[in-house]
Protein backbone atom coordinates (compact mmCIF):
# COMPACT_ATOMS: atom_id res chain seq x y z
CA UNK A 1 0.00 0.00 0.00
CA UNK A 2 3.07 2.24 0.23
CA UNK A 3 3.33 2.20 -3.57
CA UNK A 4 -0.40 2.92 -3.96
CA UNK A 5 -1.50 5.53 -1.37
CA UNK A 6 -5.02 5.44 -2.80
CA UNK A 7 -5.33 1.85 -1.55
CA UNK A 8 -4.26 2.92 1.91
CA UNK A 9 -6.69 5.85 1.89
CA UNK A 10 -9.46 3.45 0.80
CA UNK A 11 -8.41 1.19 3.71
CA UNK A 12 -7.62 -1.66 1.33
CA UNK A 13 -5.33 -3.75 3.49
CA UNK A 14 -3.08 -6.45 2.07
CA UNK A 15 -4.20 -10.04 2.43
CA UNK A 16 -2.36 -11.88 5.20
CA UNK A 17 -1.17 -15.38 4.34
CA UNK A 18 -0.15 -18.04 6.85
CA UNK A 19 1.89 -20.88 5.37
CA UNK A 20 1.64 -24.15 7.35
CA UNK A 21 4.71 -25.51 9.13
CA UNK A 22 6.71 -27.41 6.52
CA UNK A 23 9.59 -28.74 8.63
CA UNK A 24 8.14 -32.26 8.81
CA UNK A 25 7.86 -32.26 5.02
CA UNK A 26 11.47 -31.16 4.58
CA UNK A 27 12.73 -33.68 7.11
CA UNK A 28 15.70 -34.05 9.39
CA UNK A 29 18.40 -31.36 9.49
CA UNK A 30 16.19 -28.68 7.89
CA UNK A 31 15.49 -25.40 9.68
CA UNK A 32 13.37 -22.41 8.80
CA UNK A 33 15.90 -19.59 8.40
CA UNK A 34 13.52 -16.77 7.45
CA UNK A 35 9.88 -15.92 6.81
CA UNK A 36 8.36 -12.61 5.75
CA UNK A 37 6.45 -10.70 3.08
CA UNK A 38 8.00 -9.51 -0.19
CA UNK A 39 5.25 -7.07 -1.19
CA UNK A 40 4.78 -5.48 -4.57
CA UNK A 41 8.12 -3.69 -4.47
CA UNK A 42 9.96 -6.88 -3.49
CA UNK A 43 8.48 -8.81 -6.41
CA UNK A 44 9.24 -5.97 -8.78
CA UNK A 45 12.90 -6.22 -7.73
CA UNK A 46 12.96 -10.05 -7.79
CA UNK A 47 11.49 -10.14 -11.30
CA UNK A 48 13.47 -7.14 -12.56
CA UNK A 49 16.74 -8.87 -11.77
CA UNK A 50 16.15 -11.27 -14.67
CA UNK A 51 13.42 -9.85 -16.94
CA UNK A 52 12.53 -6.51 -18.52
CA UNK A 53 11.99 -3.88 -15.78
CA UNK A 54 8.70 -2.61 -17.27
CA UNK A 55 7.35 -6.16 -17.47
CA UNK A 56 8.44 -6.72 -13.86
CA UNK A 57 6.71 -3.53 -12.70
CA UNK A 58 3.47 -4.43 -14.47
CA UNK A 59 3.55 -8.03 -13.21
CA UNK A 60 4.02 -6.91 -9.60
CA UNK A 61 1.39 -4.16 -9.74
CA UNK A 62 -1.60 -6.39 -8.97
CA UNK A 63 -0.12 -7.70 -5.71
CA UNK A 64 -2.70 -8.48 -3.05
CA UNK A 65 -0.59 -10.27 -0.45
CA UNK A 66 2.14 -12.85 0.01
CA UNK A 67 4.23 -14.84 2.43
CA UNK A 68 7.51 -16.62 1.94
CA UNK A 69 9.49 -19.06 4.06
CA UNK A 70 13.14 -19.86 3.49
CA UNK A 71 14.58 -23.18 4.69
CA UNK A 72 18.11 -24.47 4.89
CA UNK A 73 19.88 -27.74 5.51
CA UNK A 74 23.44 -26.79 6.40
CA UNK A 75 24.56 -30.43 6.60
CA UNK A 76 23.56 -31.01 2.97
CA UNK A 77 24.36 -27.48 1.77
CA UNK A 78 20.81 -27.14 0.50
CA UNK A 79 18.24 -24.35 0.63
CA UNK A 80 14.59 -24.07 -0.34
CA UNK A 81 12.21 -21.16 -0.82
CA UNK A 82 8.44 -21.49 -0.55
CA UNK A 83 6.20 -18.58 -1.58
CA UNK A 84 2.43 -18.11 -1.62
CA UNK A 85 1.13 -15.04 -3.42
CA UNK A 86 -2.36 -13.70 -4.01
CA UNK A 87 -3.33 -11.09 -6.57
CA UNK A 88 -6.10 -8.52 -7.04
CA UNK A 89 -7.57 -10.26 -10.11
CA UNK A 90 -7.13 -13.50 -12.04
CA UNK A 91 -5.52 -11.45 -14.84
CA UNK A 92 -3.00 -9.99 -12.35
CA UNK A 93 -2.20 -13.52 -11.14
CA UNK A 94 -1.71 -14.76 -14.71
CA UNK A 95 0.60 -11.81 -15.53
CA UNK A 96 2.68 -12.56 -12.43
CA UNK A 97 2.73 -16.31 -13.20
CA UNK A 98 4.01 -15.61 -16.72
CA UNK A 99 6.63 -13.13 -15.48
CA UNK A 100 7.82 -15.44 -12.69
CA UNK A 101 8.04 -18.31 -15.17
CA UNK A 102 10.19 -16.19 -17.49
CA UNK A 103 12.34 -15.10 -14.52
CA UNK A 104 12.77 -18.71 -13.38
CA UNK A 105 13.83 -19.94 -16.81
CA UNK A 106 16.46 -17.19 -16.96
CA UNK A 107 17.51 -17.51 -13.31
CA UNK A 108 18.19 -21.25 -13.60
CA UNK A 109 19.09 -21.20 -17.32
CA UNK A 110 16.56 -23.89 -18.19
CA UNK A 111 15.02 -24.42 -21.60
CA UNK A 112 11.32 -24.68 -20.86
CA UNK A 113 9.45 -26.69 -18.32
CA UNK A 114 10.56 -30.24 -17.77
CA UNK A 115 7.03 -31.12 -16.70
CA UNK A 116 3.71 -29.39 -16.47
CA UNK A 117 1.78 -27.19 -18.81
CA UNK A 118 -0.96 -24.61 -18.66
CA UNK A 119 -0.94 -23.16 -15.16
CA UNK A 120 1.83 -25.32 -13.70
CA UNK A 121 5.55 -25.49 -14.45
CA UNK A 122 8.15 -27.84 -12.94
CA UNK A 123 11.88 -27.54 -13.59
CA UNK A 124 14.79 -29.77 -12.58
CA UNK A 125 17.73 -27.46 -11.82
CA UNK A 126 21.20 -27.80 -10.34
CA UNK A 127 19.70 -26.28 -7.17
CA UNK A 128 16.77 -28.69 -6.85
CA UNK A 129 13.27 -28.96 -8.24
CA UNK A 130 11.40 -25.71 -8.92
CA UNK A 131 7.64 -25.41 -9.37
CA UNK A 132 5.32 -22.51 -10.17
CA UNK A 133 1.57 -23.04 -10.07
CA UNK A 134 -1.37 -20.71 -10.73
CA UNK A 135 -4.83 -21.31 -9.27
CA UNK A 136 -7.41 -18.55 -9.74
CA UNK A 137 -5.90 -15.43 -8.04
CA UNK A 138 -3.08 -17.33 -6.30
CA UNK A 139 0.41 -18.32 -7.40
CA UNK A 140 2.64 -20.69 -5.40
CA UNK A 141 6.36 -20.99 -6.08
CA UNK A 142 8.68 -23.61 -4.59
CA UNK A 143 12.39 -23.51 -5.33
CA UNK A 144 14.87 -26.09 -4.06
CA UNK A 145 12.79 -29.19 -3.36
CA UNK A 146 15.15 -32.18 -3.20
CA UNK A 147 12.91 -34.65 -5.04
CA UNK A 148 9.67 -34.60 -6.99
CA UNK A 149 8.04 -36.55 -4.16
CA UNK A 150 9.06 -33.87 -1.68
CA UNK A 151 7.85 -31.21 -4.12
CA UNK A 152 4.42 -32.86 -4.33
CA UNK A 153 4.18 -33.01 -0.53
CA UNK A 154 5.24 -29.37 -0.20
CA UNK A 155 2.73 -28.24 -2.82
CA UNK A 156 -0.09 -30.09 -1.08
CA UNK A 157 0.77 -28.43 2.26
CA UNK A 158 1.39 -24.95 0.87
CA UNK A 159 -1.95 -24.88 -0.96
CA UNK A 160 -3.52 -25.34 2.49
CA UNK A 161 -2.25 -21.89 3.52
CA UNK A 162 -4.80 -19.60 5.15
CA UNK A 163 -5.65 -16.18 3.72
CA UNK A 164 -7.26 -13.43 5.79
CA UNK A 165 -7.87 -9.75 5.23
CA UNK A 166 -6.54 -7.49 7.92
Amino acid sequence: QVMHPEKSLAREAPIKIDIPDLLTTFGKDWKQADADVNGEFGYMVILGEFINKDTARLAAAGWGGDRYAFYENKAAGATALVEYTTWDTTLDAKEFFNAYTERTEKRYKVKGATAGEGNRRVYQTSEGVVAIELRDKDVVMIEGAQTREQLAQLQERVWQSKKTTR
